[in-house]
């Protein structure tokens, strides 16, 4: 069961009132806010300038290179459990 699912099911049911949105039912602004939020979604980052940019990297840049790895993977499930 994904986030979303549960969060449904958290919801009270019938229409509900968010943000001065009366009357949407509470599946309509849940998709609406994944529709947000997949939007606001970084695209993936690029490491490989920073690989190519020094022959032999410092600690530093290795760190670098590890954190935007790190972001990729983590973007990469948040775009498929949404």
């Amino acid at each position: 069961m994904n986030l979303f699912s549960k969060l449904l099911l958290l919801q009270p049911s019938g229409a509900i009132s968010i943000g001065g949105e009366v009357g949407k039912s509470k599946e309509d602004v849940v998709a609406a806010r994944v529709e947000t939020l997949i939007g606001q979604l970084p695209q993936k980052l690029s490491d490989q300038r920073s690989e190519r940019s020094q022959p032999r990297p410092q600690p530093f840049m290795s760190v670098c290179i590890q954190e935007c790895t790190r972001m990729n993977i983590m973007v990469s499930v948040m775009r498929q459990s949404l």
